[in-house]
């Protein structure tokens, strides 16, 4: 669920991204990921990666969708 609605974001503003500079793009495709992902509430995720002794979400900002 997470993932799709990250990629459905990057689709939704395709027009957009393609004003983006090209050594922007990546960094730009990261926000849009970042800020889906923050349009769900992941607390019980977060809460179960915890208990797994994993990294909480949060600091997943470098590159959004890798630590999904």
């Amino acid at each position: 669920m997470l993932l799709s609605r990250a990629y459905s974001r990057s689709k939704h503003h395709t027009q957009r991204m393609l004003s983006v500079s090209p050594q922007r793009s990546s960094p730009a495709r990261n926000l849009l990921h970042d800020l889906a992902l923050h349009r769900v509430d992941v607390r019980n995720l977060q809460m179960e990666l915890a208990a797994l002794d994993h990294s909480p979400l949060g600091r997943k900002k470098a590159y959004a969708l890798n630590g999904v």
